[in-house]
């Protein structure tokens, strides 16, 4: 399976944006944003950086492990300070990460789908 990422958060400016690492990799590429990680199921405030090293921005990081996640599969979380550039940047690191992949609409649901699990979608209303 892949290693897939996204923007989890509203795009635009916001005060804080989510992106998501989902997949055998996820942990990986954490540690390549921010060195170390923290422990599962445990936030920690890490710095990221871009390949040359430099700082790109300070996230609260969360881990979980295989199973213990919404997708079921490796997952690392990173909260980052929502300017559109900061997002930008990070999205384009996991990009050039050899084996990621930026997710696409069908991708969750079809992890619902092998996970057995089945979310209804949201009224137009909503």
């Amino acid at each position: 399976m892949d290693t897939i990422f996204a923007l989890a958060s509203a795009q635009g400016k916001a005060g804080v944006s989510v992106i998501r690492i989902s997949g055998p990799q996820a942990f990986a590429a954490g540690r390549l944003l921010c060195g170390d990680l923290p422990e599962p199921r445990r936030a920690g405030l890490r710095i990221l950086t871009d390949r040359a090293g430099r700082r790109i921005d300070q996230a609260l990081v969360l881990c979980f492990s295989n199973g213990a996640s919404f997708t079921g599969e490796e997952s690392v979380e990173l909260q980052v300070h929502g300017s559109v550039a900061v997002v930008r940047k990070i999205l384009a690191e996991l990009t050039a990460m050899s084996g990621l992949r930026l997710a696409q609409a069908a991708n969750l649901p079809a992890v619902h789908l092998t996970m057995n699990v089945w979310i209804w979608p949201r009224p137009k209303a909503w």
